[in-house]
């Protein structure tokens, strides 16, 4: 039995000049998260409807972590939160296994059953509850400018950035993201029948992580798609992208990667009439989160929640019916029409 639909909404975007610092980075996103309307211009109030609440923690005067929660009961207790600073922190920070800390680069983590803020550095951000770690999601350009969209809705939220220029980007995402589709909510899911997932698009090198070439659609190729999947290994042409969820009931990690993959379909992904089409992201997990994305054992996860495969579109724009919003649009170019996924409304 699936669980009641998400509805995603994207709040305003972003936009940094080249050079910018982490601190800006994490202002950029707790500015999106105060926001009173969405980028459509509807309303929006903190902690209804679909609304995150977000705060701030800054060390004399400077923002090295953002964290918040969703609108709703809670029921588990999650916290997502950013983090990144320009200096080495001391203890270095709680990591994902096979990431290692880096200094300047912006980072996410997903805690569940969390008490109160502690500190973002130490063994755990938060006083109580279970951490995920951190992963890396963006490596801070110095010559490029950015835009940075963010989408939340009930359980989760997703974050996008986008070159201004180029075909290049990254993302994050944390929440209650994956339904196990089996409504087994001992041994499946959680008590509230998710499994909550956190992960990011940590690139070894260059500029961020392209989520996929020839698109977002291409998911994958060993040497191309990162979104939602988890690669662990340098020779996947320096990626080493990070997709875990909790164990149900437990503080261990599992690692998580798409089963269905689409290579170069580009608009076939349509009707005989040119409708867009939604087709379900399914994903499979494995035992450990070190071990390469194919390694076994292996078993059916669940499915990204109103996160869609579909066809080729512009990457930060919105697919509408006449004046009502149908979803949005995420890609890696913010130019040219390519690969994309589609978070629905």
């Amino acid at each position: 039995m699936s669980l009641t639909p998400l509805t995603w909404k994207q709040l305003p975007v972003q936009t940094l000049t080249a050079g910018y610092t982490a601190a800006q980075f994490l202002d950029a996103i707790y500015t999106a998260f105060s926001s009173s309307t969405y980028v459509n211009g509807s309303a929006r109030a903190l902690g209804a409807g679909v609304a995150w609440t977000f705060s701030k923690y800054q060390n004399s005067g400077v923002t090295e972590a953002v964290y918040g929660y969703p609108a709703g009961s809670n029921t588990i207790g999650q916290r997502v939160i950013f983090t990144g600073s320009a200096t080495s922190p001391s203890p270095t920070p709680v990591v994902m296994p096979g990431y290692t800390y880096t200094v300047g680069n912006i980072h996410i983590g997903l805690a569940k059953n969390a008490g109160n803020f502690l500190t973002w550095n130490g063994a755990a951000p938060f006083t109580s509850g279970q951490f995920t770690g951190y992963t890396g999601f963006h490596a801070r350009q110095s010559t490029v400018n950015i835009q940075i969209r963010i989408y939340e809705s009930q359980d989760a939220v997703v974050c996008i950035v986008n070159s201004a220029t180029t075909t290049a980007s990254c993302w994050a995402m944390a929440g209650g993201l994956i339904d196990p589709e089996t409504g087994d909510n001992s041994s499946d899911a959680e008590s509230d029948g998710k499994l909550y997932a956190c992960g990011g698009s940590q690139t070894q090198s260059g500029f961020v992580a392209n989520i996929g070439s020839p698109g977002f659609s291409s998911a994958g190729s060993s040497t191309t798609n990162t979104f939602a999947h988890q690669y662990n290994s340098s020779i996947q042409n320096n990626y080493n992208n990070k997709f875990v969820c909790f164990t149900p009931g437990g503080s261990a990690l599992l690692g998580l990667a798409r089963i269905v993959r689409y290579h170069a379909i580009g608009n076939a992904l349509s009707s005989r009439t040119g409708k867009y089409v939604k087709i379900p992201m399914f994903l499979h997990i494995t035992d450990s989160v070190s071990a390469f994305y194919t390694d076994p054992p292996l078993t059916f996860g669940g499915r990204l929640r109103e996160i869609w495969i579909t066809r080729n579109a512009l990457g930060g724009t919105t697919l509408r019916n006449n004046s009502t919003d149908i979803g949005y649009f995420i890609g890696d170019s913010l130019n040219t029409v390519g690969g994309a996924y589609l978070l629905s409304t």
